[in-house]
């Protein structure tokens, strides 16, 4: 009675059913005390009203002294103090008071405060007691919840051990790539943040801008954000905003502005936090875009400016991009003294450049050397790269580090004769120091470094391979009537050159070329609108021959199949030429279809209908009502048999098209980064297939748009690989593309080609040598290697195995699944037990919350649409609407429809809290088959830094969560034999490690054997052959309490000892000291020296136990 007094929080056990050997516990405040009765009156606080999904809760309970002991809360549980609503912290235990101090965040303004547990209302639902204890008492749980919890645990455990904001991100419908996390890192880590990003093309921009803002706006509520972005891009914006991020311009949390950047000049009179503008590079070429834009920057203390990668070889746009960043610094720098920072950073890059090519090679002779310290050719190439390494010391000659590293690895080489072997065998020479050293200046020695420049090898992986089938066609025999149209726009492209007017050359001639060389339809509906020039003369003759044109190719059209079964006599029209391709060369592969002119779009979807079936066509068109749109996406990402989409000008944009292998483009538009972004529908961020991108193009042999295919294959080979750093120059191929048929209208392309080859061999070249710069920091840099390695498990995990468990362990927790069209699955309010929810006290998502959501109305809608059995909005009355979703990441990606159930999504938050925070999953005993006898308890830890420093101060944990990375974020399973048995052997753990897996929480044919069952129902024949339960003859063989203690000790140090040898805390500390900063009314000195000893005190904490009881067959 002594250990315990009124105002404490204790474990009060409430089972019915096994009242001597309970399993269910609640947690309860003491109201009072009867010292002489030993009897304890105990409050079952209620704040949130959750006894409506436990209607037999009572509010009090009598129970006797010796069946309680004292437990804290969970954390992360809510709570109420002083009337207001907090969130527990953490808690300690006061000695001298003989309660606990809890560590609260406030919701109302998250300030982090303490107070005793005499003073706050936690709910009955909860309690945390340690597995140690629950071993001890032989609170044995059924495996199956042990199997789940650590399948749940182990992903959320990379969460929890990742960046700030990575946990927060993951529930974002992307495929989160570790360059993206490091870029949002770092614009986070900027207050105020002011970016330049600029990224070469496929490296995910607007992912990173739009997880920059998801972040910004968590952390300031009321903010007001402004998104700049051509006007083209608009739709693609708002789709990935709201389905991808939550992001939604009628929010109430924020005031979140969507602007077409033509319009910026709107904005600059209203006041805002943030500003995102896309594709700033074009405003290089538009003088009052820049000036108001350059305007509005200067106005807003956050900017984040996304453009196409800038070339330090092209200096004056190099600045005046900069000017847009950071107006106030370089708008008064000249030209010259730019030119010189330009000059000395490329000398710098060439030196790390040649550093690095002769570290390649040393590294490349030491693996190909017996004995690489006494190998003469490994000699050889450590003289070539120590003389590079003195050059590159001679362009940083005051930098200490550098100076250090080079020498230390100079002597290293010189002792290395002299001891005969190296003491490192693993890296004899020492190489990796000299690695990290490059990561270093790539990271401390740039031009600007508010400037990021992600590059395409950062992704990792294969690329994905790009191929080209050109199908030259010629028309002269068979077709004459496209022969003469060509002739006659060839004509009027001459007479608008002759008479000098370049404005319409622009504004009539390249439109009409370029619907000339899409299809008749094309032309016709093009010189229908558009009133001729008087500069071209008469149109009667063009006219003509274009209603000629059109007539044939409409009697192709009406009877296609026909002209496509006559291969030798039938018409030589660009529709049969790209329909027998697609016929015969493209198999099952799914194809994507691109055209920038709708009359186009109309004449190849009759087509494709007739000939390959509707079935197999879906359509894309800015012109469709968006539920069409979206179920023929859904078509095509779902359905087998429906094989091609055709897309207008919108493309598709901002979905995902990466099940396709094909792209045909239809007709060649004028800018080849257009041809990228089609290009990049497929070949998308996380693409799964090993199929190469094949890109199918059409062209009329002897014509202009020969020569233009020309330029954008033997030029930029845009067809074959990406336009990685090229983007920045399009503007200017673009003009000289114009000036090219200005001089010549027939031959002018022809002629320009080899000044467009020299240029982009010349732009080549000196972007491989920046490249290899960034990359130097991404590779080397050991943040970035721990980030990259966190990233990739994460997304390893997240597939079907986690979906699968964290569907099952739903269903036993009460929340029961309806599975929908194959691994879809859905929730519904009607599919919740209270009576399984009781075994957990899973607490289900606030429904009508969840429902009134903007994004959650957007996909019922979409989802009614879409699928063939309307499953969502308001199909019966009775029935509630339910989202279609799935955990699998890899499936959710993949269809644009389906809803992700992730971190931050009340479905996955509820599942997720309610198995790392329960006790019925972390502490068992099972049997088990094996291929060796083996018994003894296996152990589960996880580091955790010493955030009671930071509380205890008032200072909040996300401080320290950009350092956490550097810790061992694993579960370090620890196996301890009972006496008589041996160490655990590879086979032993491997075989427990094989039983975690989500099929065993279903399993009914005994895979593991429940040692802690409570009936004499399958009970091992040892305790059926005494009359007992499983439960009763465990009780009688357990180990003593004193051997359990005294292993669980040992077991601690074992851990605690493992993971902070795998965890880099100096690292840390030293990133701490490098970046530190105050908070509040905290000094910079103040918060790094608390976040330093929180990092260094990190300790393991155990989160599970369980009895293993493994035999041979025999």
């Amino acid at each position: 009675m002594e250990r315990l007094s009124v105002g404490m929080y204790v474990r009060v056990p409430y089972d019915r059913e096994h009242a001597e050997d309970p399993r269910f516990f609640l947690l309860g405040q003491i109201a009072s005390m009867e010292v002489a009765g030993g009897l304890l009156t105990v409050i079952l606080h209620d704040p949130f009203k959750y006894a409506r999904y436990f209607p037999d809760i009572p509010a009090k309970l009598r129970v006797t002294v010796d069946c309680v002991i004292q437990c804290g809360a969970c954390r992360g549980a809510r709570a109420i103090y002083n009337n207001q609503l907090v969130r527990v912290l953490s808690y300690q235990y006061d000695k001298e008071k003989r309660v606990m101090t809890y560590f609260l965040d406030r919701e109302e303004d998250h300030a982090v405060i303490s107070a005793s547990e005499t003073k706050i209302q936690l709910p009955f639902v909860a309690s945390e007691i340690s597995p140690l204890i629950q071993m001890l008492q032989g609170e044995w749980q059924n495996p199956r919840w042990y199997v789940g919890r650590t399948i749940v645990r182990r992903a959320i455990s990379l969460l929890n051990g990742s960046l700030n904001g990575f946990g927060r991100l993951a529930g974002c419908k992307i495929d989160i790539l570790p360059h993206q996390m490091l870029t949002i890192r770092r614009c986070m880590l900027h207050d105020p943040c002011r970016i330049l990003l600029a990224d070469e093309v496929g490296m995910g921009k607007t992912i990173e801008a739009l997880g920059v803002l998801r972040l910004f706006v968590d952390a300031h509520p009321h903010c007001r954000i402004l998104l700049l972005v051509p006007e083209h891009l608009c739709a693609q914006w708002r789709l990935e905003m709201l389905f991808k991020f939550d992001l939604s311009e009628s929010s109430q949390k924020y005031h979140l502005v969507l602007m077409p950047s033509e319009k910026v000049g709107e904005c600059l009179q209203e006041k805002w936090d943030f500003l995102v503008a896309d594709e700033v590079h074009h405003a290089l070429q538009d003088s009052h875009m820049y000036k108001t834009l350059q305007a509005l920057s200067h106005r807003v203390d956050n900017v984040l400016l996304l453009s196409a990668t800038p070339i330090q070889a092209r200096a004056k746009e190099y600045l005046r991009l900069l000017c847009l960043l950071e107006p106030e610094e370089y708008a008064a720098i000249p030209e010259n003294e730019f030119d010189n920072r330009v000059t000395r950073q490329a000398r710098i890059e060439r030196a790390a450049f040649n550093v690095g090519r002769s570290l390649k090679s040393v590294q490349n002779a030491v693996q190909e050397a017996d004995a690489p310290w006494s190998d003469e050719d490994v000699a050889d190439e450590a003289d070539v790269l120590l003389n590079r390494l003195h050059k590159l010391q001679g362009e940083l000659p005051e930098d200490e580090y550098i100076a250090g590293q080079i020498s230390t690895w100079q002597e290293l080489l010189e002792k290395l004769p002299e001891k005969g072997s190296p003491e490192n065998s693993v890296d004899p020479l020492g190489l990796s120091n000299l690695a990290q050293m490059l990561g270093y200046i790539s990271d401390h020695y740039q031009l600007d470094a508010h400037i990021i420049r992600n590059r395409r090898a950062m992704k990792g992986g294969k690329e994905a391979k790009r191929k080209l089938i050109p199908l030259p066609y010629d028309c002269d025999t068979k077709n004459p009537y496209e022969r003469e149209i060509f002739q006659a726009v060839a004509e009027c492209l001459e007479k608008l050159v002759s008479n000098n007017n370049p404005a319409k050359l622009v504004e009539f001639g390249i439109p009409l070329v370029s619907a000339c060389f899409s299809s008749a339809f094309a032309l016709d509906a093009f010189i229908t609108k558009k009133v001729f020039p008087i500069e071209c003369g008469s149109s009667k003759e063009l006219r003509t021959r274009a209603r000629q044109w059109l007539q044939y190719e409409q009697l192709v059209c009406d009877d296609i199949v026909k002209a496509m079964d006559d291969e030798e006599n039938g018409p030589a029209s660009r529709i049969c030429v790209v329909l027998k391709c697609l016929d015969k060369a493209v198999g099952r592969h799914k194809v994507v279809l691109f055209t920038e002119f709708e009359a186009t779009w109309e004449a190849y979807r009759h087509c494709l209908e007739v000939f390959f079936g509707e079935e197999c066509v879906a359509l894309y068109s800015a012109d469709s009502p968006a539920e069409e749109r979206e179920r023929n996406v859904f078509r095509f990402q779902s359905d087998e048999f429906c094989q091609f989409l055709l897309a207008d000008s919108s493309g598709g944009e901002g979905h995902n098209f990466q099940m396709a292998d094909y792209a045909v483009h239809l007709d060649l538009p004028y800018d080849a980064a257009v041809i990228e972004q089609r290009i990049g529908r497929l070949d998308r961020l996380g693409r799964q297939s090993e199929e190469p991108i094949i890109s199918i193009v059409p062209y009329a042999t002897r014509t202009i748009e020969e020569d233009l295919f020309h330029i954008f294959q033997e030029g930029l080979h845009v067809f074959e690989k990406p336009l990685s750093g090229m983007e920045i120059i399009m503007g200017e191929l673009r003009e000289m593309l114009t000036s090219a048929w200005e001089s010549d209208p027939e031959r002018g392309l022809r002629d320009i080609l080899p000044q467009v080859k020299e240029k982009a061999r010349n732009l080549a070249k000196a972007l491989q040598e920046e490249r290899n710069y960034d990359l130097n920091k991404f590779l080397f840099n050991g943040l970035d290697r721990q980030v990259r390695r966190l990233v990739n498990e994460y997304s390893r995990q997240g597939g079907k195995l986690f979906a699968d468990a964290m569907g099952s362990w739903a269903a036993m927790a009460g929340f029961r699944t309806e599975h929908q069209q194959g691994e879809l699955l859905r929730f519904r309010p009607e599919n919740f037990s209270s009576k399984s929810a009781w075994q957990t006290m899973l607490l289900p998502p606030e429904w009508g919350e969840y429902y009134q959501d903007e994004r959650a109305q957007a996909l019922f809608k979409i989802q009614t649409a879409v699928m063939s059995k309307p499953v969502s909005a308001m199909r019966m009355r009775s029935e509630r609407p339910a989202l279609v979703g799935t955990f699998d990441r890899n499936l959710a990606l993949q269809m644009d429809s389906v809803h992700f159930f992730a971190p931050g999504d009340p479905v996955f938050d509820c599942i997720t809290v309610n198995a790392l925070d329960s006790y019925r999953g972390r502490c068992s005993a099972f049997r088990l088959k094996g291929e060796e006898d083996w018994q003894g308890l296996v152990f589960s830890y996880a580091l955790r830094p010493h955030y009671e420093v930071l509380y205890e101060q008032g200072l909040p944990d996300t401080l320290c969560r950009p350092y956490v990375p550097f810790l061992c974020c694993e579960i370090k399973t620890v196996f301890w034999p009972l006496p008589g048995f041996p160490e655990a052997s590879p086979n032993v753990q491997a075989t427990f490690r094989h039983c975690l897996q989500p099929e065993v929480m279903l399993d009914d044919n005994n895979l593991l054997v429940h040692l802690g069952r409570r009936d004499k129902v399958k009970a091992i024949p040892e305790a059926a052959a005494r009359h007992f339960t499983n439960a009763q003859w465990m009780q009688q063989h357990f180990p003593a309490a004193t051997w359990v203690q005294q292993v669980a000790s040992e077991a601690h140090k074992k851990a605690n000892r493992d993971l902070r040898n795998k965890s880099r805390i100096d690292e840390a500390v030293e990133k701490v000291r490098e970046e530190g900063q105050g908070y509040g009314n905290h000094t910079a000195e103040e918060c790094t020296q608390a976040l330093i000893q929180a990092l260094k005190e990190s300790n393991a904490q155990l989160d599970s136990l369980v009895y293993v009881w493994m035999e041979t067959e025999k």
